[in-house]
């Protein structure tokens, strides 16, 4: 009697290596996934935090990704699952993307109230590009405050009238916290 084994291919999808690129002007950047496979189907599906990649030819690889947000707060995860095989997959966890160097304030309009009883209101509203949610105001070395994002455009009650000649001359110092 003569037995023949039959042989059993089982999908593999091995050595994900997902490599974050530099971050562009605006804080985006992109991804590189890359991978071996062996008795797979034609196509995989690519996926992560929620976000559904879409279906790729397994001969498309490497794949470029992006752009992606570089908010530092998005723990970025992806995962490769063979279109035919679900048991078949590879996960990796890059983590958090900052792009320090993209931090970014700036006063974007200023304006001064009428003076009321001998006093100003001083209104201003800011641009901004920071991980954080708000910042410290400081006038001459003076603290007047955290403030958060949120809270803009922003209005100065009872500016005296003088600080306000004074600011002419003097730097407001926004402190990014």
């Amino acid at each position: 009697m003569t037995y023949t084994t039959i042989g059993v291919s089982q999908c593999v999808i091995n050595e994900l290596s997902v490599t974050v690129g530099e971050c562009d002007a605006n804080g985006k950047f992109y991804v590189t996934i890359n991978f071996n496979h062996a008795e797979t189907s034609d196509r995989f599906k690519l996926q992560g935090n929620g976000v559904n990649y879409g279906l790729f030819n397994y001969n498309t690889l490497p794949l470029k990704i992006g752009p992606l947000l570089a908010d530092c707060i998005t723990n970025y995860e992806f995962v490769i699952r063979d279109e035919l095989n679900e048991s078949c997959v590879a996960f990796k966890n890059p983590g958090k993307k900052c792009c320090a160097d993209q931090c970014s304030i700036a006063f974007d309009s200023t304006h001064v109230g009428n003076c009321q009883d001998g006093k100003y209101d001083f209104y201003f509203n800011l641009k901004h590009n920071a991980a954080n949610i708000g910042f410290d105001l400081f006038n001459n070395g003076q603290f007047y405050g955290y403030y958060k994002y949120s809270q803009l455009p922003l209005i100065w009650k009872t500016y005296h009238p003088a600080l306000l000649r004074h600011t002419i001359k003097s730097s407001f110092v926004l402190m990014i916290m």
